[in-house]
């Protein structure tokens, strides 16, 4: 029988751009993480053009799927928000977002398929992530920002497995840590005509959750091309306006 077609995420001018900030239950459409005495609220304009404060991201630290450290970090950064301190990510701050942080982001995606390989390019620093097409993981993938990332097609969903990783980035826009024993599955599907994107994710790492637990990110298609967006690290703080001592050195080192 006839293989079915490959899906074609990518084209000359193809793009997709995040739509919301949290990730949602793939199931119910509610927001991953908030805090439910603390709803989450983006900043935005009303009808009258005034602007409208958005509340800091509170994560619901007494979710008992956590394993007690992430808890606790989470507590403090919930105990943060509701003293009206803004988190910085560690992307604003010009590190990889990491997976499926990097999702988080109101910037363009451009996926370019190959037949052995998928790129995901975020227009966010220009991060890039390779998806090596039908092959086993290595024996020995190390400990990196985005992992080892390996995939296939099943219909018109390009499946994305990827262990391998550091334990350095934030899983989501509440500042949820995670392991070295995280495994993220991402399935990746064409919806309305191909006018979305929709992915869905399974977090599964055994040291931060007491299970598995799954999200979506939506993206709808826009047009490109990809705009430069360089984030170059330095010692001012675009959240709270404070400048951070240059790091100098006390003595000669040669």
């Amino acid at each position: 029988s006839a293989q079915p077609a490959i899906p074609d995420f990518s084209s000359a001018d193809k793009a997709w751009l995040r739509v919301g900030i949290p990730f949602l239950d793939p199931v119910s459409g509610k927001i991953l993480g908030e805090d439910p005495e603390h709803p989450f609220q983006t900043r935005s304009v009303d009808a009258q053009g005034r602007d409208i404060n958005g509340t800091p991201a509170s994560p619901n630290w007494k979710d008992p799927n956590l394993k007690p450290w992430v808890a606790q970090k989470l507590k403090g950064f919930a105990d943060e928000a509701q003293k009206g301190k803004i988190r910085v990510t560690a992307s604003s701050s010009c590190w990889p977002g990491g997976t499926p942080g990097q999702m988080i982001f109101n910037e363009p995606l451009f996926i370019l398929q190959k037949p052995g390989k998928v790129t995901l390019l975020y227009q966010r620093d220009h991060q890039v992530r390779h998806v090596y097409m039908n092959v086993p993981h290595s024996k020995n993938p190390g400990h990196s920002w985005y992992g080892e990332s390996v995939g296939h097609y099943e219909g018109d969903e390009l499946v994305v497995d990827t262990i391998g990783f550091n334990d350095k980035a934030d899983l989501d826009n509440w500042g949820t840590p995670h392991s070295d024993a995280l495994h993220v599955t991402e399935r990746y599907k064409m919806t309305e005509g191909g006018k979305t994107l929709r992915v869905t994710f399974t977090v599964d790492d055994p040291k931060a959750f007491n299970k598995p637990w799954n999200g979506v990110a939506v993206y709808r298609q826009v047009k490109g091309p990809m705009i430069e967006a360089v984030c170059a690290e330095n010692n001012f703080d675009f959240f709270t306006g404070e400048s951070y001592p240059i790091p100098e050195s006390k003595a000669a080192d040669f």
